[in-house]
C-alpha cells in the first residue's frame, strides 16, 4: 500500500504507511487541538491514493474537500504540484446530507416503505422491526 503524505517536520516529509489504516479512522481531543486538520489531511492522501472514505461530519467542516485550491495559494506549504494533480485527477467528494436540503439528501421514511411485493411473514416481520431470513425456493 502506499503512503500517505501528511506534510513535513522539521524540513523533512512525514508519511504514514496506509496499511497502518486497516479498518477505520476515528480522531479525538479538545477544542483546538487540530482534530479537523489531521482528519482532512488523513481524508485527502486517502481520497488521493484511491482508499475510499466515509467521513461522519456533523459540523459540516470536512465537506470544504470538494473545493480544490489554486498552486498559488497552496504555494506557502510547499506541496509537491503532483499531489495536487493528482488530488484533482483521482477524487470524488459526494456529500450526502441527513435531514437537510443541501447536497445530497439522505433520509429513509419508515412509513413509504413498499412491502406490496413481499410475502405475508415477511411483510409482517418488516412492519414489526424485524426481517426473517428465509432460504431460497
Amino acid at each position: 500500500m502506499a503512503d500517505l503524505f501528511l506534510g513535513y517536520h522539521e524540513g523533512e516529509a512525514l508519511a504514514l504507511s496506509a496499511a497502518s489504516l486497516q479498518r477505520h479512522f476515528a480522531c479525538f481531543g479538545s477544542s483546538g487541538s487540530g482534530k479537523t486538520v489531521v482528519s482532512k489531511v488523513l481524508i485527502e492522501e486517502l481520497a488521493r491514493n484511491k482508499i475510499p472514505v466515509i467521513a461522519f461530519d456533523p459540523q459540516g467542516d470536512i465537506a470544504s474537500l470538494a473545493l480544490l485550491e489554486t498552486e498559488e495559494k497552496l504555494a506557502p506549504y510547499k506541496l509537491p504540484p503532483h499531489i495536487l494533480q493528482s488530488y484533482s485527477e483521482n477524487v470524488e467528494v459526494y456529500i450526502w446530507t441527513p435531514a437537510s436540503t443541501r447536497g445530497i439528501p439522505l433520509s429513509l421514511n419508515p412509513f413509504n416503505f413498499k412491502v406490496s411485493k413481499l410475502s405475508t411473514l415477511k411483510r409482517k416481520s418488516a412492519s414489526s422491526g424485524m426481517l426473517l431470513k428465509t432460504s431460497p425456493p
